[in-house]
């Protein structure tokens, strides 16, 4: 079973003026059939639109962000909401019917089952369910999602012309 190809957090905005950023967890994972499966967890401290409320952009942002794309076979959508002591995990697959002004559009949601999930990641559905890391773990995560930008923009820096010199 493949795993987890990248973790990284998502900004995505419903529009210029439409109140304050969102933010998500997404996972890329590439299973052996082949698909770009992105999990995108809605996280607990989110001000801005929630994972649903905001599908098209989270979506379009975080296939930017990975270089994969949204027009594509084999893109596949999961919104993930972390459970508490009352409920489970919750995942659910995001299909948009087509693609308006460069925009995905018209979402359409059905249920997944834990061992649906995990068919379609090759992932154990452990490593998927839970929380995103809080506390200290949180600051980790936040330093390594900020180091690899400060390392791609260095290496964009790297690939600029070199008649600059």
């Amino acid at each position: 079973m493949e795993r987890m190809s990248e973790d990284r957090l998502i900004e995505y905005r419903m529009g210029p003026n439409f109140g304050p950023t969102g933010t998500c967890r997404v996972r890329l994972f590439r299973p052996s059939t082949g698909c770009n499966v992105l999990v995108a967890t809605e996280l607990p401290g989110n001000h801005g639109p929630s994972i649903t409320n905001a599908a098209e952009q989270a979506f379009a942002s975080a296939c930017s962000k990975f270089g994969v794309d949204p027009l594509g076979q084999g893109v596949v959508w999961i919104e993930h909401y972390p459970g508490d002591d009352l409920q489970d995990d919750t995942f659910d697959l995001v299909c948009f019917e087509g693609i308006h002004a460069g925009m995905p559009s018209g979402p359409n949601w059905r249920h997944l089952k834990h061992s649906e999930v995990s068919l379609m990641t090759g992932a154990a559905i452990e490593e998927l369910a839970g929380h995103p890391p809080s506390g200290e773990a949180a600051a980790d995560f936040r330093a390594m999602i900020i180091g690899e930008a400060i390392s791609e923009a260095m290496a964009d820096d790297d690939k600029e012309d070199p008649t600059d010199e």
